[in-house]
């Protein structure tokens, strides 16, 4: 046989190896490519997402310009991906404020983020790390003792400036 023969006994369990590897890394992107990941109640895509980029190349231009133009083509409401992370767009004041006022309750969870992924049990308690109810009510109590102090009031900023001359004198 041959030395330099493709089919050698040293080398040919390698080349076939690479080429299954090859063959199953071209498979698995054109799955990627020809199938969507998208969940089926999410609003329509403008346009095609670039694999591990999303939508991000097509805001080279400008973000204001490519979102006008995207609204026009699927209306106010559409999705996008930011890298590897699906964004819904809101592009109305009316569409904002039926999802965000009249329907809060279902709108108002935190979003999943590595910190509330890699948190979870005793540590998923906090402000930051917390969501859902446990997070409405953690809130609601926050900004009842933060007004009871006066926060957001102008008699804090007069407490304040008065202390801050009285320590000065």
């Amino acid at each position: 046989m041959d030395s330099g023969s493709v089919w050698n006994n040293e080398g040919w369990i390698s080349k076939v190896l690479t080429l299954l590897a090859v063959s199953l890394g071209l498979a698995m992107l054109v799955k990627y490519v020809f199938t969507s990941n998208v969940p089926h109640n999410t609003p329509p895509v403008p346009a095609r997402a670039y694999p591990g980029l999303g939508h991000l190349p097509y805001f080279r231009n400008g973000t204001r310009e490519q979102l006008s133009k995207w609204t026009k083509s699927t209306g106010e409401i559409f999705s996008m991906y930011f890298g590897p992370k699906l964004v819904i767009a809101l592009n109305s004041y009316d569409t904002i404020y039926e999802a965000f006022v009249k329907n809060g309750d279902t709108f108002s969870d935190r979003p999943k983020s590595l910190l509330t992924n890699a948190s979870d049990g005793e540590m998923n308690r906090g402000l930051v790390t917390s969501s859902g109810h446990v997070w409405r009510e953690q809130r609601k109590t926050a900004l009842l003792i933060l007004r009871s102090l006066s926060m957001g009031k102008y008699s804090l900023a007069l407490r304040v400036s008065d202390e801050v001359r009285k320590s000065t004198d």
